[in-house]
């Protein structure tokens, strides 16, 4: 699971589509299912896209390095391969990107995605943090990821 946008050239900060943002996420999660959720979300086979909603991106770039990121909240499906939606609710997502002139880099992102379909509820939560410093050495990395299925 992992965030995929990426908003070059930003403006300090604007306004984009929702959909900048797609897929938030795709399977298989890496981490052990609950049981009771549905055999599916176990596999490559599904993604979480916005289906509506607002979105803000931002960078900026000087001779001190580049930074950016993105803030998007709104209605969102949870689809298998074959474009049936499975759960649909509320997801809101943050990243955020950036690196020094020197070389440091540091890459974060929140996930929270509300919704209900064919089996229930599924609630599902994610951060992830990525650092390194300017000799390209890792300096932070955690994963903070939860699916409820109910």
């Amino acid at each position: 699971m992992g965030a995929t946008a990426t908003i070059a050239s930003a403006a300090p900060a604007q306004h984009v589509p929702v959909s900048v943002f797609n897929p938030i996420i795709t399977g298989p999660p890496p981490i052990a299912l609950p049981a009771n959720c549905p055999a599916f979300l176990s596999t490559p086979d599904w993604s979480l896209d916005f289906t509506s909603g607002n979105a803000v991106g931002y960078g900026t770039e000087n001779k001190n390095g580049d930074w950016g990121g993105g803030t998007a909240e709104g209605q969102a499906a949870l689809t298998t391969s074959d474009g049936t939606v499975q759960y649909s609710g509320h997801a809101t997502l943050w990243f955020g990107e950036g690196n020094n002139a020197g070389g440091q880099t540091e890459q974060v992102f929140t996930l929270t995605f509300n919704g209900s379909g064919i089996a229930g509820n599924i609630d599902i939560h994610a951060n992830d943090q990525q650092a390194t410093n300017n000799a390209g050495t890792p300096t932070a990395s955690g994963s903070n990821i939860s699916v409820t299925c109910s």
